[in-house]
């Protein structure tokens, strides 16, 4: 069969989404549709056909039509339905939600599994309506040949930033007590995080700050040559399991059942309270609470258990 997948648009939701390609391609072509933000991901492992706004979506899924035997939709979006729609493989398969089952013709229906267990294997149940009982597996990237101007031994990486919003994001004086700690450990320290982040990366001239100055493909290699990385939850911390390297995750206002990094790699730091996980891109009490949870020696010692794995 030729199927034809619709890549979610935010690096990890993307990176969750491989192990599925990985079930999805075995005796079967399988392409993608990818915005280009997540293209870079997917190197060596299938081919994207890339967009960056909704008309260049619809342009592509219109050149697409009737093409395919199968779609499989991974958003769970209207437009990302709709997109599909227009493709029109004569099976289209995805989540319900957002008012969109009657673009597909087999709906798996959420309310029993959502958010009650790891997103990558909520979106293994895509495979099953072609008759594919998923392999479950970690994710992974490709990493050989992997090229990058930054070359160094012993580094721990660490990214504090995400573009969902504070409510997720640890204090980065915070994250900057414990690079300082890491350092005097012998380790040098890299903060990773992309163009938008910048604004936000005052006060790491005293580490090695490549705080967008890396594409995408060149975080993967640094990622892939890092002892560990320390991140929030965010693309990067799933990112870091792909390319091979330990990751401890900082959850606030998110939850680690849904979005923690998958895999015996994966690490994290949770404290729930009584407002949390509230999934909320701001707190909607204005106090920030879930950010007082977790403290700069707990990560110390638990990153310092984790490097010397």
């Amino acid at each position: 069969m030729k199927i034809l997948v619709r890549i979610p648009n935010w690096i990890g939701d993307a990176v969750n989404s491989i192990p599925l390609i990985s079930n999805l391609k075995k005796g079967h072509q399988i392409e993608g549709i990818c915005h280009v933000r997540v293209t870079p991901v997917f190197e060596g492992i299938i081919k994207c056909h890339k967009f960056s706004s909704r008309k260049e979506l619809l342009g592509i899924s219109l050149k697409m039509r009737r093409k395919f035997d199968v779609g499989v939709v991974v958003p769970y979006s209207f437009s990302s339905a709709f997109a599909m729609w227009l493709a029109h493989p004569g099976i289209r398969i995805g989540f319900d939600g957002d008012g969109r089952s009657f673009l597909l013709t087999h709906v798996v229906k959420r309310r029993e599994f959502w958010r009650k267990e790891h997103i990558l294997l909520s979106y293994l149940r895509l495979a099953r309506p072609l008759g594919i009982e998923p392999q479950v597996m970690e994710p992974r990237v490709e990493v050989e040949g992997c090229e990058s101007e930054f070359e160094m031994e012993k580094f721990v990486a660490m990214s504090p930033f995400a573009n969902y919003g504070p409510a997720k994001e640890w204090p980065l004086e915070n994250f900057i007590e414990v690079a300082k700690r890491i350092e005097k450990r012998r380790f040098q320290v890299v903060f990773l995080g992309g163009p938008g982040d910048v604004g936000k990366a005052k006060g790491l001239n005293d580490f090695v700050n490549l705080v967008g100055k890396t594409s995408l493909r060149e975080t993967v290699c640094i990622l892939s040559r890092a002892r560990a990385l320390l991140a929030i939850d965010s693309g990067l911390s799933h990112l870091g399991i792909a390319a091979g390297t330990k990751v401890l995750t900082i959850f606030l206002s998110t939850d680690p059942g849904w979005t923690a990094p998958f895999g015996e790699r994966g690490f994290y730091i949770y404290h729930q309270i009584p407002c949390s996980p509230c999934f909320k891109r701001t707190c909607p009490l204005g106090t920030y609470d879930c950010y007082r949870t977790v403290g700069v020696d707990e990560v110390v010692e638990k990153l310092l258990a984790i490097l010397e794995k």
